[in-house]
């Protein structure tokens, strides 16, 4: 389900929910700290390795004596949640969303169950950090699908606007910089997603299903799809520009090949489509990228 246009939660929608009390937590605390367990400042919080997400979360609230803040859809429509910096939450059916009782003063911090879209407020000095089980997904200020159901063998990000990073939750990014750690995690573009296998630990890069075009200032870019005997490394450039997808054909054999048609009114795959059918070639999704081949050009659409 795509989210242009977010459902208001109708009243009593949403359940919200609190966590067990604040000493019972303290109290475990206490006990793995006995055994060894070192705790350690993180991303502006506190950290506990080998807890995972959950542990991270029931210890912040512990030593902060709060306790954090959950919403559940227990309804079979999509509900809206406005957080205290104001970003908003999709939350799908099904899934639970908790964040701390009090915003943190160097990140803002959430962890997901299920399937949820959000749009982040931008705010360069405290990034928006999503937990999922072993994924980690921060953002600055962008809007995005996470789809991480309970004990599900695969996260899923996928991106609508801005930059996102995904990572395992044991990398480390910067909090305040633009960049991102080199060589950890992967960075997502608009109509990019990214899928982690847990058990294996590997991350797959691809397409969003429905591509949307890029937008500017949550304008959506408007590139005229109105070719007439137009080169088709033209044709591949207004994809780009468009929809931010890099559209190649390294086949010799199309390269003197022309386009002519109007597809201004139809999605990106169906234009795609109807490009390679009157240049006699075939697409491929590899990654983020698509690569066209073909004998050579026989028609005009």
């Amino acid at each position: 389900m795509e989210a242009d246009e977010p459902i208001s939660p109708p009243i009593g929608a949403l359940r919200r929910l609190w966590p067990v009390r604040p000493w019972v937590v303290a109290a475990a605390v206490v006990v793995l700290l006995g055994v060894g367990t070192t705790l350690s400042y993180w991303f502006g919080g506190l950290s506990i390795g080998g807890l995972g997400s959950r542990g991270v979360r029931e210890v912040v609230s512990a030593l902060s004596g709060t306790s954090p803040t959950e919403w559940k859809n227990t309804t079979r429509q999509p509900q809206l949640i406005t957080l205290t910096d104001g970003s908003t939450v999709q939350l799908e059916p099904g899934a639970s969303l908790q964040a701390p009782a009090k915003p943190g003063a160097q990140t803002r911090e959430v962890w997901l169950t299920g399937r949820a879209f959000f749009t982040v407020k931008r705010d360069t000095l405290r990034p928006f950090l999503v937990y999922t089980g072993s994924v980690l997904t921060r953002v600055l200020g962008t809007s995005f699908w996470v789809n991480a159901p309970a004990n599900a063998l695969a996260v899923d990000v996928s991106v609508r606007t801005g930059r996102v990073w995904v990572a395992r939750q044991t990398a480390a990014p910067a909090l305040v910089q633009e960049t991102t750690p080199k060589g950890q995690g992967v960075v997502l573009t608009p109509n990019q997603r990214v899928t982690f296998y847990t058990t294996k630990s590997q991350w797959a890069m691809g397409l969003v299903a429905q591509p949307h075009p890029l937008e500017l200032e949550n304008i959506p870019v408007s590139a005229p799809f109105i070719f007439d005997e137009t080169p088709l490394c033209d044709v591949f450039k207004s994809f780009d520009n468009q929809y931010g997808i890099t559209v190649s054909a390294p086949d010799k054999t199309l390269a003197n090949c022309r386009f002519t048609g109007d597809i201004s009114q139809q999605d990106f795959y169906t234009q795609l489509e109807l490009v390679c059918r009157s240049i006699n070639a075939s697409y491929e999704v590899i990654g983020t990228r698509i690569v066209i081949s073909g004998p050579g050009c026989y028609a005009i659409l």
